[in-house]
Order: C-alpha cells, then structure tokens, then sequence
C-alpha cells in the first residue's frame, strides 16, 4: 500500500535546492535520496533504487538534465510522490560525455515518472528556460520554471 498518493493530487512535494556541487553522480543520487527521505518521500535507503537504475540504464536525458528515479521492484519504497531538484552549476560527471547540471530526482509510484520525463523534453527545446535551469540562484525561479514546464502534465498540484 502507498501511504500519501492520491493519483488525483499529482507530486505533494517539491524540493528544490541550488548552487550544489558533487565529486561523482553517487553523492548527487545520495543527496536526493535523502532529501527526498527527510520529506517524507521514500523509506531509508532508496538510494539504492536510484543507483539500480542507473545500473540498468543511464537516467541521462540530454542538455544537461539527468532524471535518477528509482526500480520498479522499489516501488514499496515510495510513501508519496516527490520530487528533488537539485542544481550544480559546474556539472557533474553522469556518464561518457554527460555531464549533469540539473538532476531531477523522481519518487513516483506507478508510472507517473513518464509523465514529468515527457514535460521535461519540451523544456530541454526551450533554450531560455534552460539558462534559467542551469544559472539561478533562486530556488524559487527555478520551482516557478519547473512548474510551468509540467503543468500539462497533470503533476502540479501540489498538497
């Protein structure tokens, strides 16, 4: 049983955290584990799930923005849906030439993940909402940013 999904009521957190810097993609995946834990997210532990993934296939999108989420065999990990931006202005290495400067961490029961990764390949075709992305210091620009490129999605509302 999911505790806190109500598939009506879209991601219930958002966390959104700026000018990060990480020695490889394990600190990044740890970090938004763990945010996502501290909110509530996911059990202790879903780290693991992240890095699993990752295992089976680079969560890697293009331009800069990685998309970790976790298994589906670690879905009873997941309490509620969340999210977890985390920004790194000089990158981080998340594979042969990928270099992550936005990390879009998924807690998402079921297959909602797909429709946040549709969105976000609409804002990697709009340049300007990139540069914000990548250079704000604002995390509250970048929430307003993240918002807008998803509200199609039907994810936004947010308890």
């Amino acid at each position: 049983m999911q505790i806190g999904y109500n598939e009506n009521v879209g991601f219930s957190e958002l966390i959104v955290r700026t000018g990060l810097s990480f020695t490889d993609k394990k600190a990044a995946l740890q970090e938004a584990a763990a945010l996502l834990e501290k909110a509530g997210c996911v059990d202790p532990g879903y780290e693991e799930s992240f890095l699993k993934r990752e295992y089976i296939t680079s969560t890697y999108l293009d331009r800069g923005i990685a998309i970790p989420h976790g298994t589906q065999d670690d879905k009873g990990m997941i309490r509620k849906q969340g999210v977890a931006i985390l920004q790194v202005p000089q990158g981080v290495n998340w594979g042969p030439a990928q270099t992550a400067t936005v990390v879009v961490a998924i807690a998402a029961p079921r297959d909602s993940h797909l429709l946040l990764m549709r969105n976000l390949v609409k804002l990697l075709q709009n340049e300007a909402l990139m540069l914000k992305l990548k250079n704000s210091a604002d995390p509250e620009e970048l929430r307003s940013v993240f918002l807008d490129c998803i509200q199609d999605s039907g994810l936004v509302k947010m308890t």
